[in-house]
């Protein structure tokens, strides 16, 4: 029997390298160059760190409510009809942030920019696993990859803008290039194969040969529904972990580049942001390459040790070695969250209601991070110091692994019977 695979070409390539600029550049423009804007805006409105980074948490929130729709939502509706809309609300909000006259008005941008980018980047992931079962993990990655491939690509620029020409350019560049080069790509591309006439990659081929042991990442073989999965413990389990990665991640994001900019000057801390982000294009196919190959559970673990590594390496970035050892160890910490939750929710929850599940762990995520972006600032404006922040954060990390690892096994006890498929005669 003939499979997708066999097919000279597959559309979903396409459709990979499409979302891959899409969810790239909307991930980029916020979470890696967000922190280029913290000390230029706090000098020029006079504000603390902490302030500015109120935003994170306002943005965290405005996730919250958007995970919440798009559990509701993209379990009853195409993807597609949300992307356009969220895409044109995310360049308002750096719009506004063009023409902010205070904080405040900051503030108000980060509603917009909060519930678009949940909307977009958990779209694109559903989009792709939509298309993908043979090969998902390294489809994931390369969609994540893309983050970084957009922040090895614009940082020096736009640090040079912003040095250059002031922050509000900054601003207005990123909001062009949203116009210019996502608007199109969300318009044009299909939700799923169906739409086209397709089936996914890997759809209808033969089961491995008995004796060979294929650890690839497709479906688990349970699948929960969410209220199925609310009266299990394993599901609390599991989205305590993704707060943890919402927190750590929330602090060590807004924080990170002012960090290593006070040990090592702007240009050097701009440089480890294009470093970082060539390297993280790498890690992030790997670690979802590694996930085809021996499974999300093991993939996590190699994702997130090498975060917990990092927080360890920040205590120490002041010598030069240590600041280009945590620059690989970012990277591959980088890799951990975006590419193995996608692969972890289908592992542990199974595909039935997938839709439903990224988005309350986009909520949870959401959450965290707007937490941990304030405490992440505000440590810093108390204690004058990061280390209480990135001792704290190896060991939330390594509760983290454990939260998700639990959870995965547990959920393989006593899952929910799935009918067998009717067979033709």
């Amino acid at each position: 029997m003939e499979t997708i695979s066999e097919k000279k070409f597959f559309h979903g390539w396409i459709v990979l390298a499409g979302m891959t600029l899409a969810v790239g550049l909307t991930w980029a423009s916020n979470n890696v160059f967000g922190s280029m804007f913290t000390v230029p805006v706090c000098m020029e409105f006079g504000i603390g760190r902490g302030e500015f980074a109120l935003n994170s948490t306002i943005i965290g929130l405005m996730g919250i409510l958007a995970g919440i729709a798009a559990a509701r939502f993209y379990s009853k509706y195409k993807v597609k009809y949300f992307q356009a809309p969220a895409l044109v609300v995310y360049i308002i909000g750096f719009v506004i942030r063009f023409f902010a006259a205070n904080i405040i008005n900051f503030y108000i941008s980060s509603f917009f920019v909060g519930i678009s980018m949940t909307i977009i980047i958990s779209g694109g992931q559903i989009i792709i696993k939509n298309w993908f079962i043979k090969q998902r993990g390294l489809a994931i990655g390369i969609l994540i990859a893309g983050m970084n491939i957009m922040g090895a690509t614009l940082s020096p620029m736009l640090q040079s803008i912003i040095s250059g020409y002031g922050w509000r350019n900054g601003y207005l560049l990123l909001a062009g290039l949203l116009t210019v080069v996502m608007l199109p790509i969300i318009l044009i591309v299909k939700g799923t194969p169906e739409e086209k006439g397709l089936k996914p990659l890997g759809f209808g081929e033969a089961p491995v040969a008995p004796g060979k042991k294929k650890r690839e990442n497709k479906s688990s073989g349970i699948n929960y529904s969410v209220s199925q999965a609310f009266k299990r413990t394993f599901f609390y389990i599991f989205l305590l972990g993704t707060f943890l990665n919402g927190f750590l991640g929330g602090a060590i994001l807004g924080q990170l580049i002012p960090y290593l900019g006070g040990l090592h000057g702007p240009a050097l801390a701009a440089l480890f942001l294009s470093a970082n982000s060539l390297l993280a294009i790498l890690t992030k196919i790997l670690v979802g390459t590694i996930a085809d190959r021996w499974g999300a559970r093991t993939a996590m673990v190699a994702g997130y040790t090498g975060f917990i590594l990092t927080f360890v390496l920040l205590l120490y970035a002041q010598s030069i070695h240590i600041f280009w050892i945590l620059t690989f160890m970012y990277a591959v910490a980088g890799a951990a969250a975006p590419v193995t939750q996608p692969l972890l929710l289908a592992d542990t929850f199974g595909d039935k209601g997938f839709g439903a599940f990224i988005g309350i762990n986009s909520m949870i995520n959401q959450g965290g991070m707007s937490i941990g972006a304030a405490v992440g600032g505000f440590i810093f404006d108390i204690l004058g110091s990061y280390n209480v922040l990135w001792t704290g954060g190896a060991i939330g990390i390594a509760c983290l692994i454990i939260c998700y690892f639990c959870a995965s096994v547990m959920s393989r006890k006593n899952p929910p019977v799935v009918p067998a498929p009717a067979t033709s005669q």
